[in-house]
């Protein structure tokens, strides 16, 4: 038993072995005094073991050296990590769940079931209870809508050893590789690579193939600059159909002889720009339908053969070589070809798309295709999701003027016109063109006296005449012309605009050398409220007429007007001329142009024998004068203003009818009936007031107060 130590010369091979369960059994060698610089057990699984040592070699020097063994167990270690079983069978039920790493893409991918488990550093199971998340990162994607991914799953725990996450989808994979990470704070997380294959058409994608904006999910923008014009040409694009990923599918699927669609799917005028009638349309060949050929379609502009080269080609016939002119046609691949002559240089005529009106707008055209039952009897998805091909529309290059709002038929003279005449610029199809800024003059046939505001200076392609300001000859009618110098372009109106006549801006008037003067029957005065004085506007009519004649006013130095003729019941006194004053225009007109209210020819009240007097009558607005009833006093205005004669009463104000008085003197007459103070009230004025009363022998005949007092 005694150790030899370095008396010992002699070089000996020392084994060792492990038996038990699993376990990797790992040694050093060793020799002389040192038989191992170390021996270990990687993960061992719990239970009993046993190390033997013995030496190999020794018999055959003639020595007997017994191999020597010893014992030791392994036991649960503390929790260090997580595992996902490669497959796993359920005590309970008997089914085995197998993992499962590689999927299709699709809208939805239900993942296979995982087995999660918690386990010491020793890899054996634990029979703890932890909550387990669940995360999936991209490791390597190809071309995608968004290498972000959306997953749901009901959160686990690990129960009897196991946490089965057996509802976890995936939404919309990208083709590529991904992490599929289970975690728990405390614990080593572990990762399944995922690997995703191109799956079944599910969506229609513009943008990606034509390098346009995605704005938004379904939604794409082609940032070309298209100009206004007839049958104006959509610039080519292709559509291709996309897994739920977003990648191309390719030919995967063409045996399914998928047809895609166009069609426009809205039009919005942009700001500017006059209401339309009726909206834009699409022309497409082909009824805007074709079939999907490598995953795609495309719809194109007309081509022309182009970059010719000269090539070298031999006779089959002799054998001789000769020069060639080859064309190559530079339409994009996905184009469709409608029609071409064979010989070139000649057009390629291609499936491609027009819009009849190219109104300044935005548009939108709609990519679709369905794939019923008939034609794609497997479909897993039957109709695709669209995508919307959206593009602006810019005005053209002016092209005429155009009148927005005419001028009116009619319109008083010096006044500015209503509605206010609105002429824009438009392009070739009619946008505004509100690109441009100039100037826009207006000139009028026949002549006019005075013309104001007669220049507009047009912003974004339009312009609004508010001052504009005609003087001419009433009932004269003229015609409007814009004119743009700039870009040599008119617009005439339709229609005359007529000066109003007498009869309009001045009822019961008439035209004389320019001015409007009052008809007979009829007066005109300065304030426009009472017909006690009159302007000149009466002189014509009453001066060149048998039913007048002429005398001279004492006191005024004026003309004056007698009566002839009694049927007409009128007479004009104590004329005053207005004078010339300056109008809003700044021009200086004559007084007698002052008078252009509606009312300023109104009826006549004499204030002389015989006190005949008028006044108007309902409607107003028919302007017509009615006989002054007995018993009042009409100064030419309305009923209300209708004052009673002394002696006379009436009952309310919009009353015709008045009443003598049974004692006169106790009607003051007025516009309300006053009587007299000193005890006297009531209708007619024929009741005694408080402290009065009738004469107690006489009685109320006539109704007399006397003061009681």
């Amino acid at each position: 038993g005694n150790v030899l130590g370095t008396s010992n010369t002699d070089t000996f091979i020392i084994t060792t072995a492990m038996t038990g369960p699993r376990h990797t059994f790992r040694t050093t060698a060793g020799r002389n005094r040192t038989i191992g610089s170390g021996y270990g057990n990687d993960t061992p699984e719990v239970g009993n073991y046993l190390l033997t040592f013995s030496c190999i070699g020794c018999a055959e020097i003639g020595l007997v050296i017994e191999a020597m063994s010893f014992g030791f167990s392994v036991y649960l270690g503390v929790p260090a990590a997580l595992t996902v079983a490669t497959s796993y069978t359920s005590h309970s039920t008997g089914e085995t769940l197998t993992l499962q790493s590689s999927y299709s893409t699709a809208k939805e991918v239900s993942l296979s079931s995982f087995v999660v488990q918690v386990i010491d550093g020793a890899s054996n199971v634990l029979n703890l209870q932890y909550e387990i998340d669940v995360e999936a990162t991209p490791v390597s994607v190809g071309s995608c809508t968004t290498s972000a991914i959306e997953m749901a799953y009901t959160p686990q725990s690990v129960i009897s050893g196991v946490a089965i996450f057996d509802d976890i989808v995936v939404k919309r994979p990208c083709t590529g590789t991904y992490h599929l990470t289970f975690s728990s704070p405390g614990l080593s997380s572990v990762s399944i690579l995922l690997t995703f294959s191109t799956g079944y058409p599910s969506t229609i994608d513009v943008c990606t193939v034509n390098s346009y904006t995605r704005v938004e999910t379904g939604l794409c923008n082609d940032t070309h600059t298209y100009v206004g014009a007839s049958d104006m040409v959509v610039q080519s694009f292709s559509a291709q159909l996309t897994d739920p990923g977003g990648l191309h599918v390719g030919d995967a699927w063409d045996a399914e002889a998928r047809n895609v669609t166009v069609e426009l799917e809205s039009f919005v005028l942009v700001p500017g720009q006059p209401e339309v009638v009726s909206t834009p349309s699409l022309i497409a060949d082909w009824n805007g339908s074709l079939l999907a050929s490598s995953g795609a379609v495309g719809w194109c502009t007309d081509t022309m053969d182009a970059n010719p080269q000269n090539v070298v080609v031999r006779n089959p016939l002799t054998g001789g070589l000769s020069y060639e002119v080859r064309y190559s046609n530079p339409a994009a691949a996905y184009c469709r070809e409608i029609s071409y002559s064979g010989v070139a240089p000649d057009t390629h005529y291609n499936v491609g798309l027009k819009i009849d009106i190219g109104l300044a707008g935005v548009y939108r055209l709609r990519i679709a295709s369905y794939c019923g039952p008939e034609r794609c009897p497997g479909a897993i998805h039957p109709t695709l999701e669209t995508d919307l091909l959206q593009f602006t529309v810019i005005p053209g290059a002016p092209a005429a003027l155009k009148m927005l709002t005419a001028p009116p038929f009619v319109n008083e003279n010096d006044f500015a016109l209503i509605p206010a005449p609105e002429i824009v610029l438009v392009d070739s199809v009619g946008n505004v063109c509100t690109q441009v800024d100039t100037s826009i003059a207006v000139s009028v046939t026949p002549l006019l006296t005075n013309l104001l505001g007669a220049v507009g200076e047009m912003v974004s392609g339009a312009v609004k005449f508010d001052n504009l300001k005609l003087v001419g000859e009433r009932g004269a009618e003229y015609r409007l012309t814009f004119t743009s110098d700039t870009y040599s372009l008119s617009t005439t109106s339709d229609r005359t605009l007529t000066v109003m006549n007498c009869s309009s801006i001045k009822p019961n008037s008439a035209l004389y050398n320019g001015e409007c003067s009052c008809m007979p029957g009829f007066t005109s005065d300065l304030s426009g409220e009472t017909g006690y004085t009159a302007d000149l506007d009466s002189f014509y009519i009453e001066s060149n007429t048998t039913l007048y004649k002429t005398t001279k006013d004492l006191r005024t130095g004026s003309a004056h007007f007698t009566l002839m003729e009694s049927a007409f019941r009128v007479r004009t006194d104590f004329t005053i001329l207005k004078s010339q004053y300056y109008a809003s225009s700044g021009s200086l007109v004559l007084g007698s142009l002052a008078h252009v209210g509606k009312d300023a020819c109104h009826c006549v009240s004499q204030t002389q024998t015989p006190f005949l007097s008028y006044y108007r009558q309902l409607p107003l607005d028919a302007y017509l004068c009615g006989d002054c009833p007995v018993g009042g006093e009409c100064d030419g205005d309305v009923i209300e203003r209708v004052r009673a004669l002394p002696g006379y009463s009436r009952f309310k104000l919009t009353s015709l009818t008045f009443r003598e008085c049974p004692f006169p003197e106790a009607c003051l007459g007025g516009v309300n009936s006053t009587c007299l103070d000193g005890g006297y009230t009531g209708s007619r004025c024929a009741a005694c007031s408080k402290g009065y009363a009738y004469d107690p022998i006489k009685g109320a005949h006539p109704p007399k107060c006397y003061d009681c007092a």
